[in-house]
């Protein structure tokens, strides 16, 4: 910051200072909102499954120590994953169940005489 020699640079500082507080207040909400969202016990409860159902898929039923290892980093990973970002799971899950149903509603249309008539 430079010296305030005149009114005029002061009221420039307190702008400044006053932009700046507010871009601060911003992220700090933005933060606490993240973080918030983080522990909600849906989204660990989510995480946990994701991860561990993942894990198993990985995994399997395998002796392989390396494997195993492998699969715990990995479930590890997908639970903080999903345990950080539920609107982007959220998000993928519904697309995934849209293009089901969709195929789902041009199989039913495709199948129905009375439809296309």
């Amino acid at each position: 910051m430079q010296n305030i020699n005149s009114e005029s640079d002061l009221k420039a500082a307190i702008i400044e200072l006053e932009a700046r507080r507010a871009d601060q207040e911003f992220f700090l909400k933005e933060q606490l909102h993240q973080a918030y969202e983080s522990i909600k016990p849906t989204n660990l409860l989510t995480g946990v499954v994701t991860g561990a159902v993942t894990k198993l898929i990985f995994q399997g039923a395998s002796k392989n120590p390396l494997k195993k290892i492998l699969g715990s980093v990995l479930m590890f990973g997908v639970t903080q994953l999903v345990s950080r970002n539920p609107e982007i799971i959220k998000s993928a899950g519904e697309k995934f169940f849209n293009l089901f149903r969709s195929k789902s509603a041009r199989k039913h249309l495709a199948s129905d005489p009375q439809i296309l008539s």
